[in-house]
């Protein structure tokens, strides 16, 4: 939709402005596409109300005027290097481990887990299949032969040495529509929190219905957390927290936003929601990393980079990653933390490999699950 700017900001950019909350190509299902824009900025300053909550306790917070991204005159420029030929349909959740210093990853349309040992490479992979597609893996804490993973539309936990997998809670939706939803969305990314609660997104097969979740299971049970935006989300990602545990981090990919919470990691509370970024050029955020210094690494899936952005949604740094239009997810590792990991998607001349960059600031390793 079209919208009069300013007579200054008119002259300066003479393009079509659009609203904050319209999608962009989307690119988690290869081939899906809707409208694009020729800009993401908004002349608006309308005060937009939000409410949020926990379990159903809604809280009425202050306004928040829109934004996009900023970024620095000269920001640090890095450039991303092939790792693994892995030729994934829709690599996802890159995954280090130290003790074995090795990368895990999925392949999340062809339903493989990799398992590839870094000190010699993709020629000693292990290569896990399953009957559904598997989304995230976590680390599980004082285990070694164990990943907690996410499956189609629940939580399990992947026996490394035999390749089954023990289910331990499913996300369904409730009321009247709830069978007909389950069967429309799948389990995406998801993360742990330093408590060990374990949240996690669905999102809409189609990558258009805004149908996604966010759920957290705690103590074995499967809780649904408001995202507070009345048209709903296509795609979650996330979430990530800030090194101190009081912010957290919710992407909403189609929308090329990445949206924060004050965060009660006692009680699992997230509130107060507000836009932390909003990626330019029709970027969409989609994995997430955190830095030591408490800066935000996504990818800006479609767009062949890295954004780093500072605790006040300034964009510092880019990685490029040549060959990965489609790049998907990043994630910390190596011995220093200082090697960026990130999985791409094969599509639109994207090449769904694997690759590394060393950036000048060491990651925080994710949480690890903890067994009841």
């Amino acid at each position: 939709m079209a919208a009069k700017a300013s007579s200054r900001l008119t002259q300066v950019h003479c393009l079509r402005i659009r609203r904050d909350d319209e999608c962009s190509t989307l690119r988690h299902r290869p081939g899906t596409t809707t409208t694009k824009f020729m800009t993401r900025f908004s002349t608006s300053n309308t005060a937009c109300p939000l409410r949020v909550g926990f379990r159903g306790n809604f809280k009425q917070v202050l306004p928040f005027r829109r934004k996009i991204q900023t970024k620095l005159p000269n920001m640090k420029q890095y450039t991303a290097e092939e790792l693994f030929p892995s030729h994934s349909a829709l690599g996802e959740s890159p995954l280090y481990d130290a003790a074995s210093d090795s990368l895990f990853f999925v392949d999340i349309k062809h339903h493989l887990v990799h398992w590839v040992p870094l000190s010699i490479g993709w020629d000693a992979k292990r290569t896990y299949t399953f009957m559904e597609p598997i989304t995230r893996l976590d680390l599980v804490q004082g285990r070694i032969d164990l990943l907690a993973v996410q499956t189609r539309l629940g939580f399990a936990l992947l026996d490394l040495s035999t390749g089954v997998l023990k289910r331990i809670a499913s996300v369904r939706h409730q009321g009247e529509d709830g069978p007909e939803l389950d069967d429309k969305v799948r389990m995406n990314d998801g993360a742990i929190d330093a408590r060990g609660r374990w949240w996690a997104g669905t999102m809409a097969q189609d990558e258009e219905s805004r149908i996604g979740r966010l759920w957290c299971l705690e103590n074995g049970e499967v809780k649904e957390f408001p995202i507070e935006d009345e048209k709903g989300c296509a795609v979650l990602n996330g979430p990530v927290w800030s090194p101190d545990d009081k912010t957290m981090y919710v992407p909403h990919t189609p929308q090329g936003k990445i949206w924060q919470y004050d965060y009660d990691v006692k009680t699992g509370s997230a509130l107060n929601r507000r836009l932390f970024a909003h990626l330019e050029n029709g970027g969409m955020p989609d994995g997430l990393a955190v830095d030591k210094d408490g800066y935000i690494w996504t990818a800006a899936n479609s767009k062949g980079k890295l954004v780093r952005f500072s605790p006040e949604g300034t964009a510092v740094a880019e990685v490029e990653v040549p060959g990965a239009k489609m790049c998907s997810c990043p994630a910390f590792g190596s011995p220093d933390m200082k090697t960026l990991f990130i999985t791409s998607i094969a599509d639109d001349g994207s090449s769904g490999h694997v690759y590394q960059v060393r950036v000048d600031v060491g990651g925080i390793a994710r949480h690890k699950y903890r067994l009841a």
